[in-house]
């Protein structure tokens, strides 16, 4: 007899210890089958783009044109030569992105394709569908989290949720958990399965007093509450439920400082958690060296299947009904339930208890594709992730700028997703005649000019032979310079035209 006791005290004690050193089962790796999904999104993931391009007005030859782009302080962040020339980035947070009008370009383009791992945008997912434990985000080219909620999102990736999918829950009641409460809610049918064996109490994380007045002496056996849903204040906080005696992992309920709703799920036993029993819900499990075998639906006074499921602040003790289905609660905020099980057995020679885990439920999910909204420009230049700002693009040729106007020259880069564009007008300006250099008056400046390009000692640039043709014949002549030089004195006068 007293060799027996000690077996089972032994054993007894091994359980504990391999229940309080066991890890919680890694949830499967989510590959989502997103061949069909059942919602599509749109989401744009661009950072400011600009896609602009310049045109020439009538007489107006490009070609020998140089254009700088000009932020507000005056700095220039990009560069180009007439209308179709290279374009030179200077930024470097940003890049020329003008080649690329598809996402099929970018596999044409092998050598620059890690050029492409900056056109990314951070993107919080959505709390529900996005975040475990109650959804995901899948990237299918791979990829990963940045601070726990956001994602580098690009446009040449196919993303998804992968979540928990209220609309497709079997809802068969509703509840509201005050604030400073937990809730457990027992089966009826514990008062008939001869399970007196689990039991369980919570283990609170941040302070050993963190549960208080509760009716009933923790540890609560469910053999003494069945059929009852028994509330106790807890200060808010987070817990570990401890299952006869041992718990595993690192999953925990949780008490809030306000009141919280849950739904009642009525969903099959191995759907929920698939693998775990065979299809008459019966496990047999082996434990030092011998089999036990465990009736989750049966007579559980000698081999005992303890569960615990729980989500938010409520705690479930269901049994599996003759269908197969159980019901347990599940938080609205959270749409995820875990359950902590584990075995205790008895035969001729020993009580005790081997193995046990926890398992996340496996309710109904909806996958949902993340259609990136990207506009490929299709002509002209385009700088991808260039800084909000005001932008002006200017010539760089002084004489050129003397000669010609670009028109509306300035946009406002805003921090928007979609992609700005702009096309500047290259336009002549209306030169006077007779303003050889084209500062917008006529003196002797403009005299000396054309004696000048007359004696071949220096030659008027950009437009300045038009403006020096004063007496209209087509040619530059002493005859030019003389009139010029009598309108300087007052002694005649010139038409007043521009050409």
């Amino acid at each position: 007899m007293l060799k027996r006791k000690l077996t089972a005290l032994s054993l007894a004690l091994t359980a504990v210890l391999s229940l309080n050193t066991l890890t919680a089962s890694a949830l499967d790796t989510y590959r989502p089958d997103v061949s069909k999904p059942d919602k599509i999104t749109d989401v744009r993931v661009n950072k400011p783009y600009l896609n602009f391009a310049v045109t020439a007005g009538e007489g107006v030859d490009l070609s020998n044109m140089t254009f700088s782009l000009k932020n507000s302080g005056g700095v220039t962040v990009a560069t180009f030569k007439s209308k179709n020339g290279d374009l030179n980035v200077k930024d470097p947070h940003a890049f020329d992105f003008s080649d690329y009008h598809s996402v099929e370009d970018v596999k044409w383009f092998p050598n620059e394709y890690s050029k492409f791992d900056d056109v990314y945008d951070l993107f919080t997912p959505d709390p529900v569908k996005g975040t475990a434990p109650s959804g995901y985000m899948y990237n299918a080219a791979g990829g990963g989290v940045i601070n726990g909620d956001k994602y580098y999102l690009q446009f040449k990736d196919d993303y998804y949720y992968y979540y928990t999918d209220k609309k497709k829950f079997n809802i068969v009641d509703k509840i509201t958990v005050p604030a400073n409460t937990m809730l457990v809610d027992t089966d009826a049918k514990y008062a008939t399965n001869n399970d007196k064996n689990t039991y369980f109490w919570l283990e609170p994380i941040s302070s050993p007093d963190l549960v208080s007045d509760h009716p009933e002496s923790l540890p609560l056996k469910m053999c003494n509450v069945p059929g009852k849903k028994i509330k106790f204040r807890a200060q808010p906080g987070r817990y570990h439920v401890r299952v006869n005696g041992g718990r595993a992992g690192g999953y925990t309920c949780r008490a809030y400082d306000h009141e919280t709703s849950y739904v009642k799920v009525k969903i099959p036993f191995n759907t929920a958690f698939p693998g775990l029993c065979n299809s008459d819900l019966t496990i047999d499990e082996e434990a030092f060296g011998k089999i036990y075998h465990y009736d989750l639906r049966g007579d559980q006074s000698r081999n005992t299947f303890s569960a615990l499921y729980y989500s938010g602040a409520v705690i479930s003790a269901p049994i599996p009904d003759a269908n197969g289905d159980v019901q347990f609660w599940v938080s609205e905020d959270g749409l995820a339930a875990f359950m902590e099980y584990t075995y205790t057995f008895r035969d001729d020679d020993s009580v005790g208890g081997g193995g046990g885990s926890v398992l996340e439920a496996k309710l109904p999910t909806s996958v949902e594709k993340l259609n990136n909204v990207f506009q490929f420009p299709q002509a002209g230049y385009c700088i991808y992730n260039i800084k909000p700002d005001s932008y002006k693009l200017v010539l760089d040729d002084p004489a050129m700028a003397r000669d010609y106007e670009i028109v509306k020259s300035t946009i406002k880069v805003t921090n928007t997703k979609e992609m700005q564009k702009a096309v500047f007008k290259v336009n002549k300006k209306p030169l006077l005649l007779g303003d050889c250099n084209r500062d917008g008056k006529i003196n002797m400046a403009d005299v000396v000019l054309v004696a000048a390009q007359l004696r071949n000692m220096r030659k008027l640039d950009g437009r300045g032979p038009v403006t020096a043709d004063v007496d209209c014949n087509g040619k530059i002549t002493v005859s030019d310079v003389t009139r010029l030089a009598a309108y300087v004195r007052g002694l005649r006068n010139l038409p007043k035209r521009y050409v």
